[in-house]
């Protein structure tokens, strides 16, 4: 509840700002927000699971959890078709699609194909470690560089007012995919790598003799 709340009070703050036109503010815009703004879900999570309590909790529901049902929430990034769409329409600046938006969709096309054996529990946990953290570096490497390339300041690489700008993705309801959507995807890829490396942890513990399949 307590992350919810918080996830929520984001979304809505940053609907709010994007209305008010306060992400398009040149104050704003010299802060250079597509490095961090991004980053606020990761920093608001950190300091919720600073307490035990919810720590604890988080710890059990990923215990609880089954591999594919993790595998399935990023089946829904396939969404990102959307982008695609918006792109070829000339609404979504190219060099953001190219950087991250194929790359989200592919990897919700993966998903949708590694479901199946995930259920049947035929996938290592170490292909899925690998799998989830693939999904989290495809976006959190290129994207908050992709953002800040089509803004004001010293990244920037395309004009601001040009065709290639990435004012569209501050404005509401584009801008709620850096604020809070992408960064809850890659909150449950490292959900989903450190679950499947718990249980690979338990079924081959270090001191066992074993070698893992």
């Amino acid at each position: 509840m307590v992350f919810t709340l918080s996830l929520s009070a984001i979304g809505g703050a940053s609907t709010w700002l994007a209305l008010t036109g306060a992400y398009e503010h040149p104050g704003f815009l010299a802060s250079l927000p597509g490095l961090w703004l991004p980053a606020v879900v990761f920093v608001v999570v950190a300091v919720l699971l600073l307490l035990s309590a919810l720590r604890s909790a988080v710890i059990d529901v990923a215990a609880a959890t089954p591999d594919h049902w993790l595998v399935a929430i990023q089946a829904l990034r396939v969404t990102a078709a959307g982008t695609l769409i918006r792109t070829l329409q000339g609404q979504f600046p190219h060099h953001m699609e190219y950087a991250v938006g194929l790359t989200d969709l592919v990897f919700g096309l993966s998903a949708l194909i590694l479901f199946g054996p995930a259920k049947r529990g035929t996938i290592s946990s170490d292909a899925l470690v690998i799998w989830h953290l693939t999904g989290l570096l495809i976006i959190l490497v290129p994207g908050g560089i992709a953002i800040q390339s089509g803004l004001p300041g010293p990244l920037a690489v395309y004009d601001y007012l040009g065709p290639h700008s990435s004012a569209p993705i501050l404005r509401f309801p584009m801008v709620l995919a850096p604020s809070l959507v992408v960064p809850i995807f890659l909150l449950f890829n490292v959900l989903g790598a450190w679950s499947a490396y718990k249980r690979r942890r338990a079924a081959f513990p270090p001191d066992s003799k074993e070698t893992p399949t």
